[in-house]
């Protein structure tokens, strides 16, 4: 964000707006960016996958999780969980958001209202 305050490649910064996953919210890279806002949650695959750990029964099981760190066993669930084999998922990326959704509704509503305000400027 802060190269293209200087070069402008994606657009005008007040065209721009930067959603990004809630792990990078205590990065210095983009300190001082208005044009930048967060996820609630560190990443979609380490929620999802935390969540699979706490019987979520929305989440459904596989058989099993691959992956030496905490983050690439996350990535393996969620690639498993929404990998199109033969036509059929385990779960949909939309069944996963709307969940998401449901978990951290009022953060959700306040990153809505950013955005669509954002939108109306």
């Amino acid at each position: 964000m802060k190269r293209n305050s200087v070069q402008e490649f994606l657009g005008k910064d007040n065209d721009i707006l930067a959603i990004l996953d809630g792990d990078q919210r205590h990065k210095s890279y983009h300190e001082g960016m208005n044009n930048v806002h967060f996820l609630p949650f560190d990443n979609i695959e380490s929620v999802i996958f935390n969540r699979y750990n706490l019987d979520d029964p929305v989440i459904p099981k596989v058989e099993r999780i691959d992956g030496k760190s905490e983050i690439k066993k996350a990535k393996n669930l969620y690639n498993q969980l929404v990998a199109n084999n033969n036509g059929v998922q385990l779960i949909t990326e939309k069944k996963i958001y709307q969940h998401l959704e449901s978990l951290f509704e009022t953060e959700i509503n306040n990153l809505e209202s950013n955005i669509v305000n954002f939108l109306s400027n």
